[in-house]
């Protein structure tokens, strides 16, 4: 939530020079919210992500939680009741046909009102069951414990706006002893009786039950004053630029329309667009590429990056099975899912052992790799003083790479920390190189996946742009760590796989580029505030 906060304070910071006075951003933000209610999926790309929620604290409803799985779930508020003081005067219901009747006031509000309570509750008590069922390893549930009395032994009003908890623990506790017993006269009463529910509801297997806090009440006291009144420095000091932390999804968020798109992992190279030069397809669909097109997303490709990083040394399929299945589950694929998501399963699994024994140039291999030669998910924070990418592009140009940059960014300036992550970083015959992974679909031929297609891929997605920026923070880093650092000796080149093509034949889905040592040391000295360009 705090990063999504920070992330908001920089959007509308950002956009407060292109809109005149504080009215055009609130018009502005108030269009933004309009989108994320009706198209939800949409505004979620326009949150600062992290590498992956996998490991974070999530805050879901039980609506978008359906299909999914996580380690430990809290339900803090089932036990809420509906408020049975307003009675309801739209009704909703279905009538011994199963047809959906709405009541605006009939003659038979009353019956119809009863029905419509009943299927309210008979809802909530299906929600409740998706909440209790998204846990892996435990689920945590809070409960009031709420005792009323039954007028004629039949439900009234009242029992239909208890919570859906509430009619699931009162009927667990019936079958554990019996018929309920009366109501608790007095607050000694209720006290004795929630104990011994709690002490029931212990009783059953894979069941904890904890009793009330009962602890000291926790006291407010207020902040003390200042002794001594506080004045405002004079002269006001001169204000500072701001520091902005900046990173490669960050900054295609400022390109044109045309050309944000390589912000999502997963776009579809379409070869008629006017940014792509179109490419005759010389082979046709290869069963091979089409066993995981039902799969794409960014949740796929981060499933993919997790499968690559904990993959132990060794074969992967079938060997190391339940590291695929771990990765693939948050999409729903399971092995337990059918047919269709067992073959899913094994071709993810050969995918990755795939990518891992290709050749790709020169006998260079990533399983080959030794362990003190490599380093997933490099992490790193690049210092940047009042750098214009106009600038970046001007460096560019001098070194015959001016198309990297795109012209739509050349207003952009950098103040702060350039922060990302590299996939892999790895040293091989004396170089250290950059690698990233990419599960884009670009076709179901392996002629999308070579030459122009793929040179055309990683322009349009603007990823030799990441590519040179991680090769920058790289030679930055080794700078710092290796005695007698040379780029031109140490410095290897920047490899894009895209995993779904390599291995299927000798370049498919590879792209690699070693970029000038000069170009890379311009740019590392311009982020530090010195002056390259004459």
């Amino acid at each position: 939530m705090l990063t999504d906060l920070r992330h908001l304070g920089e959007l509308l910071a950002e956009r407060e020079r292109r809109h005149h006075g504080l009215d055009g951003l609130v018009a502005w933000l108030s269009a933004m919210r309009r989108d994320e209610a009706a198209a939800p999926e949409e505004a979620d790309a326009r949150r600062l992500r992290v590498e992956s929620d996998a490991r974070r604290v999530q805050l879901l409803t039980i609506h978008a939680s359906k299909g999914l799985e996580y380690p430990i779930v809290f339900v803090p508020l089932a036990w809420r009741e509906r408020s049975a003081a307003t009675p309801a005067s739209l009704l909703r219901f279905h009538d011994g046909d199963g047809r959906l009747c709405v009541d605006l006031g009939s003659a038979r509000h009353a019956a119809h009102r009863e029905a419509h309570m009943r299927e309210d509750q008979e809802e909530r008590l299906r929600l409740l069951y998706v909440a209790l069922t998204r846990a892996r390893e435990a689920v945590h549930v809070h409960w009031v414990e709420r005792r009323r009395t039954r007028a004629g032994g039949e439900e009234g009003a009242e029992d239909y706006a208890r919570s859906a908890l509430g009619r699931l623990v009162e009927e667990v506790l019936s079958a554990l002893d019996g018929a309920p017993g009366p109501a608790a006269a007095t607050a000694q009463e209720a006290d004795a009786a929630e104990r011994a529910a709690l002490d029931r509801l212990a009783s059953l297997p894979g069941v904890a039950a904890i009793g009330p806090y009962a602890g000291p009440a926790p006291v407010y006291r207020a902040a003390c004053a200042p002794r001594h009144p506080r004045a405002a420095q004079t002269p006001l000091p001169a204000l500072r630029p701001p520091l902005w932390l900046h990173s490669f999804s960050g900054l295609l968020r400022d390109a044109a329309p045309s050309e944000a798109i390589g912000a999502s992992d997963e776009p579809i190279v379409d070869p008629g667009d006017a940014a792509i030069e179109p490419v005759q397809m010389a082979d046709a669909d290869d069963p091979r590429l089409l066993a995981l097109s039902a799969l794409r997303g960014p949740r796929f490709g981060d499933a993919m990056h997790a499968a690559f990083e904990h993959a132990a040394p060794g074969p992967v399929w079938p060997q190391q099975r339940a590291l695929i299945e771990d990765a693939l589950r948050p999409l729903g694929v399971r092995s337990d899912g059918g047919a269709e998501q067992t073959v899913l399963i094994e071709a993810a699994g050969r995918l990755v052992e795939r990518v891992r024994g290709a050749d790709l140039g020169e006998g260079l291999r990533l399983d080959a790799l030794a362990p003190a030669a490599r380093v997933a998910e490099f992490e790193f924070q690049l210092p940047v003083r009042q750098v214009g990418l106009a600038r970046l592009r001007a460096l560019c140009a001098l070194h015959g790479a001016a198309e990297v940059v795109p012209a739509s960014l050349e207003g952009v300036r950098l103040n702060g920390m350039l922060t990302g992550f590299v996939d892999l970083v790895f040293e091989a015959g004396g170089r250290y190189h950059v690698l990233d992974y990419k599960t884009n679909w670009l076709g179901g031929g392996l002629a999308a996946y070579r030459g122009a297609s793929l040179e055309a891929a990683m322009h349009a997605h603007h990823y030799d742009l990441q590519a040179l920026l991680y090769t920058v923070a790289l030679h930055r880093y080794l700078r710092q760590r290796l005695r007698d650092y040379a780029p031109e000796r140490q410095l290897g080149e920047s490899w894009y796989l895209f995993v779904r093509a390599v291995g299927l034949d000798a370049a498919g889905g590879i792209w690699h580029r070693r970029w000038p040592p000069a170009l890379i040391a311009a740019l590392d000295a311009a982020f530090a505030g010195v002056e390259t360009l004459r």
